[in-house]
C-alpha cells in the first residue's frame, strides 16, 4: 500500500488517472472514461471503454512501478547515462514525464541546445532574416491537416500548438533549407511538441531525427526511406509470405501502402500507446 500512494503522486500515474473518472454514481466505462486521452487524442466512436478500463486497472500498476524505477535512475538529474541497464529500461518503455530529458539526452539534441544558446529563436526572427513565402505557404497549407483528432490543435484550443507546430517546422525549413519542408514532417513535429511541450526541444528533437539518426530520409531522392521500405518489404516477402502473395494476387503495390508509415515515422499510424514505446 505504501508504494502505492507514492506512486499516485508521479506525474505519469496521474496523467493516466485523470483519463478514468472514478465516481461510484457513474454506472459504464464509457462515462467514466473520458472521450480524450491523455496526450490529447479524441478516441473513436468504436473506442472499446470497458475493456480500457479493465486493461488499464492492471496496467496501471506496471506504470507505477516503471515510473519509480525510472525516478531512482534519474535522481534528478538532467542527463542519461547510456548503459545496458538503461538500453533495458527503455525497451520496456519510458515513462511519460521522463520521455523529453531521455529523447532529449540519448539523441544528443540536449548537447546541441545547449551548444547553440538562442539560435532557435534566432531562426524566427524576422528583423534578422525574411521568411521564405514558399515554405511558409508549405507549412501552411498542412496545419489544419495535422492531428485533426487532438484537441490541442483545434484553433480553439487555449494555448492552440498548431502556433508552436507552424514555428517549429519553419524555423527547422530555414535551418535545413536544402529539405525545407516535406508532408510528413508536420505530424513528427507536432508528435514531438506533444511529448516535450517545448518548442525549442522539439526543433533540435527534429534536428536529431533528421539531421543525423535519418538524413536520407528528407532528401529529394528519398534514398534511406526507399531503402527502408525495400527491407521491410522482404522481411514481410519471407516471413509473412501470405500477406505478400494476398498483396500480389490484389496487384496493391507495396510502395503504395508503406510509403506513409516511413514519411511520418509511424507517427500517424500507430495508436498513441504504441507509438511513444515504438518512438523509445
Amino acid at each position: 500500500m505504501e508504494k502505492t500512494n507514492k506512486a499516485n503522486k508521479t506525474p505519469q500515474l496521474r496523467s493516466f488517472n485523470s483519463a478514468i473518472i472514478s465516481s461510484p454514481s457513474v454506472s459504464s466505462a464509457k462515462d467514466r472514461v473520458h472521450s480524450v486521452d491523455p496526450y490529447g487524442f479524441e478516441r473513436s466512436k468504436d473506442f472499446d471503454y470497458e475493456a480500457y478500463e479493465e486493461l488499464m486497472s492492471e496496467y496501471l500498476v506496471v506504470l507505477t512501478r516503471r515510473s519509480i524505477k525510472w525516478s531512482k535512475l534519474l535522481q534528478g538529474r538532467g542527463r542519461l547515462e547510456k548503459n545496458m541497464k538503461v538500453k533495458r529500461y527503455v525497451r520496456k518503455g519510458v515513462p511519460n514525464e521522463h520521455r523529453g530529458l531521455t529523447w532529449m539526452s540519448a539523441s544528443g539534441a540536449q548537447d546541441q541546445l545547449e551548444k547553440n544558446p538562442g539560435y532557435y529563436h534566432s531562426l524566427l526572427d524576422t528583423s534578422k532574416q525574411q521568411h521564405d513565402p514558399k515554405l511558409v505557404e508549405n507549412i501552411h497549407t498542412d496545419l489544419n491537416r495535422t492531428f485533426p483528432d487532438n484537441v490541442q490543435f483545434h484553433k480553439t484550443s487555449n494555448p492552440c500548438l498548431q502556433n508552436s507546430l507552424y514555428n517549429v517546422l519553419l524555423a527547422y525549413g530555414h535551418h535545413n533549407p536544402a529539405v525545407g519542408y516535406c508532408q510528413g514532417m508536420n505530424f513528427i513535429a507536432g508528435y514531438l511538441i506533444i511529448i516535450t511541450k517545448d518548442e525549442e526541444k522539439s526543433f533540435w528533437l527534429m534536428d536529431a531525427l533528421l539531421g543525423r539518426i535519418l538524413p536520407d530520409y528528407y532528401t529529394p531522392t528519398m534514398l534511406g526511406l526507399k531503402t527502408d521500405q525495400e527491407v521491410l518489404g522482404e522481411l514481410v516477402r519471407t516471413k509473412a509470405p501470405g500477406v505478400w502473395q494476398a498483396m500480389g494476387q490484389h496487384n496493391v503495390l507495396w510502395t503504395l501502402v508503406v510509403s506513409r508509415w516511413f514519411i511520418c515515422l509511424y507517427v500517424d499510424v500507430l495508436p498513441v500507446e504504441v507509438r511513444t514505446t515504438h518512438q523509445d
